[in-house]
């Protein structure tokens, strides 16, 4: 290796879902420009989904078996995981701890200090995806142009996903072609294509309207005891993960009804007189604390607005009882610590740190 390089750390960010050359010429550039590379995999605790259908051990996999040991680079590719947050700032805090605990083990670092390493990020400059670029002022930058890539991660996938799939090896390491291919004899290939067809369809249905359509949504985040109450999708998208009781709004209606609404039908709360009547919900509603969360990506379906409505039942030994009607396959009261970014539909679980405040997963 030569000993001539200009950073000691290059860090490169991305969900490599999945892996392909486009991101190889990022790796590439980074081992030829540092001693060491820091890989952090996005979205590492995410359910699996059509944008997210590789956990962060296969994407590491992945990553790992492109750039094997016999090619020296196993001491200096470092592969971590990085999840989704709420904010910007709990998600640059993540990274920051995460690039120090590889350097913590840098024994020059050790002697002389973090700040004798140049470190700096990597990455191209091609969308919404590589905006950490200017998240970092103490690194330094490094962008590596696309070279006309023809085909992006998302493009893949839609192949991938297709009833009748096609991996596109041309723009795939070996490594990551052999997995795709076992992978889709895999339980969890099935369930992502269903969703990937349901979607289709669902978007085909709206595509000859004048405009993309902006959907509007409702949630309910009811809080008791330190337990919060969830619904288990019965249908796709989403099958069988935990989400907050709601939906879509009906256009005779207002949000506020819409929410008690969604949450009598899926739930059927009830406390210790009988099912709780939709005035009586009403009163359990913080305004001063019901959220509206809007990111252009938080929906495979489309652009979708949720208005998340937050209630403050009493604390108590005995928890309202709950049923599971309507749509939802099951409902519980889980509590706070017990709650799983892997296990929860698109971003509810975020929408839960956000407004719980919670510390999350470690």
């Amino acid at each position: 290796m030569s000993k001539d390089k200009t950073y000691d750390y290059l860090i490169f960010i991305g969900r490599f879902q999945p892996l392909h050359v486009g991101h190889q010429r990022v790796i590439d550039a980074a081992l030829e420009t540092a001693k060491n590379v820091i890989v952090l995999v996005g979205s590492a605790s995410s359910a699996r989904s059509v944008r997210n259908p590789f956990t962060f051990e296969e994407r590491k996999k992945m990553i790992s078996q492109t750039y094997p040991s016999e090619t020296g680079y196993e001491k200096r590719l470092h592969i971590l995981p990085l999840d989704d947050t709420s904010s910007d700032n709990r998600w640059k805090e993540q990274v920051q701890r995460q690039v120090s605990r590889v350097i913590e083990l840098d024994i020059d670092a050790k002697l002389h200090g973090h700040a004798s390493r140049q470190v700096g990020l990597i990455g191209y400059a091609k969308d919404h995806s590589t905006y950490y670029l200017r998240m970092f002022p103490q690194w330094g930058s490094v962008s590596v142009p696309p070279e006309g890539m023809p085909l992006s991660a998302t493009d893949i996938r839609h192949a991938y996903f297709k009833q009748m799939p096609e991996i596109h090896s041309r723009w795939l390491s070996e490594p990551v072609v052999n997995f795709m291919e076992e992978f889709t004899r895999s339980v969890d290939y099935v369930t992502i294509q269903t969703d990937a067809a349901y979607i289709r369809v669902y978007k085909k249905s709206w595509e000859t309207a004048p405009f993309p359509p902006v959907f509007v949504t409702v949630d309910s985040l009811c809080v008791q005891s330190g337990h919060v109450l969830l619904v288990q999708r019965g249908g796709q998208p989403g099958k069988d993960l935990w989400a907050l009781p709601g939906g879509f709004i009906n256009v005779d209606e207002p949000l506020i009804d819409s929410a008690v609404r969604e949450l009598r039908e899926e739930t059927q709360i009830e406390d210790h007189i009988g099912r709780i009547p939709p005035a009586k919900i009403k009163n359990f509603i913080r305004e001063d604390l019901t959220k509206v969360f809007d990111d252009p990506h938080r929906s495979s379906r489309g652009r979708t607005i949720t208005h998340v409505f937050f209630y403050e039942f009493p604390d108590q030994k005995d928890l309202f009882k709950v049923t599971a009607a309507d749509d939802a396959k099951d409902t519980r009261w889980v509590p706070f610590g017990e709650l799983r970014q892997s296990e929860m539909f698109e971003d509810h679980y975020l929408i839960l740190e956000d407004m719980l405040n919670l510390k999350g997963e470690n």
